[in-house]
């Protein structure tokens, strides 16, 4: 049965010192591939929970390209199709706090890691399921993957106005999602603590695109008041859009009450003169420096680099140098706690490099480990070597 929640197993995770963090003594299995699942589970090892990511001998497919969504947790290969991999599985989630899958409706339950099946053994257990588009209806078993969710959603179509559908290069899907999941986790704990019982838990694709556009979709007796612009759109007004500068864009956003007339005086040009050719006179540090001083709120459109390294917030990043020729940087943490303040220092781990030791954990002796890796049932890997890429782009 799992463990109280402060008072659960913890390992040394993904070579990061336990003892810290509000979610400390928490262990998450994570049964899922690509961002959604992965993420959601992050973010519950962000905040201190010992995550076991519990993946196929064929390894999550997004583990390379979608290193960091594995960061802070440890890897088992577990091939649940055979009985004594479903076995390790069990002797895994006997002790399990939480259990995120992203599997489609039915699949877990084929696997022995549906709700009914581990509450069985283990009443006190959380599970969070995610599916693209929910556990019923006529579209459940469908495979969702954020562009198709942005696609179906009417996100695209949105974004590109009356012009070309454009995609949104960051997985706003599949990270809003991943924030469900870690919601759901802590609130199901919660229920727990309050309660004494586990609960089965599900949120999809669908839900989380439906929560990001709970705005644009309400409909009323009202005509419409969506804001179109095509593939370049910079903006609905002149106090309310990008302007190019000498070396780069600049936003601006002026407060209710502003004039035209008010950014021109701040620029320091005529009256007369065009807004769009008043900012190419000048950079974009001068722009934001003249426009802030007067009060006018704006920014340099900047890139993700310039994010990372300007130095705007330390201590948010960390440089990582993992074996092999790449380096990258990785945010540090997303919040912090009064009273359960946490050093950081995670990395994402191979496929299967952590598959010895946990089974160690489970107190299997080295003849039964030997069987395990012989029959297949559980595979041993290296660590991993990440790839920088961008998923879409």
């Amino acid at each position: 049965m799992g463990a109280p929640v402060g008072v659960g197993w913890a390992g040394a995770t993904g070579g990061r010192p336990t003892g810290g963090g509000p979610l400390s003594g928490v262990r998450v299995l994570l049964v899922g591939t690509f961002v959604a699942g992965p993420f959601g589970a992050f973010l519950l090892g962000h905040m201190g929970a010992d995550v076991i990511k519990i993946e196929s001998p064929g390894g999550d497919p997004w583990r390379e390209r979608g290193f960091y969504y594995s960061d802070g947790m440890r890897s088992i290969v577990v091939d649940l199709k055979k009985p004594e991999g479903r076995e390790v599985f069990r002797s895994l989630a006997e002790g399990a706090d939480v259990i995120v899958d992203n599997l489609r409706p039915g699949v877990g339950a084929g696997l022995g890691v549906d709700y009914p099946t581990i509450a069985a053994y283990n009443p006190d257990v959380v599970t969070v399921s995610l599916t693209g588009f929910g556990q019923s209806g006529p579209l459940a078993m469908e495979p969702g993957f954020d562009p198709v969710l942005q696609a179906w959603s009417g996100q695209c179509v949105a974004q590109g106005g009356d012009d070309i559908p454009v995609l949104y290069t960051v997985p706003v899907n599949d990270v809003s999602a991943a924030a469900l999941i870690a919601f759901g986790a802590c609130t199901g704990l919660f229920h727990r603590m309050k309660t004494g019982e586990g609960q089965a838990i599900s949120t999809s694709l669908v839900a989380a695109s439906m929560y990001m556009q709970s705005a644009e979709l309400v409909r009323g007796e009202f005509p419409p008041l969506l804001r179109r612009g095509g593939r370049d759109f910079t903006g609905p007004s002149e106090l309310d859009r990008y302007y190019r500068t000498k070396d780069g864009w600049v936003r601006v956003q002026a407060s209710v009450g502003t004039t035209v007339g008010d950014v021109r005086d701040a620029l320091g040009v005529r009256a007369s003169d065009d807004l769009e050719a008043a900012f190419a006179t000048v950079d974009s540090t001068t722009a934001v420096d003249r426009l802030t001083a007067a009060q006018v709120p704006a920014a340099i459109a900047r890139q993700h680099r310039d994010v990372v390294v300007s130095g705007d917030h330390p201590g948010r990043f960390t440089h990582r140098r993992p074996e092999g020729p790449y380096t990258y940087y990785r945010p540090q943490q997303y919040m912090s706690f009064s009273r359960s303040s946490y050093e950081q220092d995670m990395y994402p781990p191979g496929a299967g490099e952590h598959t010895t030791s946990i089974l160690e954990e489970l107190d299997l002796g080295a003849d039964e480990r030997e069987r395990l890796v012989d029959s297949c049932a559980v595979i041993v890997g290296e660590p991993m070597k990440p790839r920088i890429l961008n998923p879409y782009r």
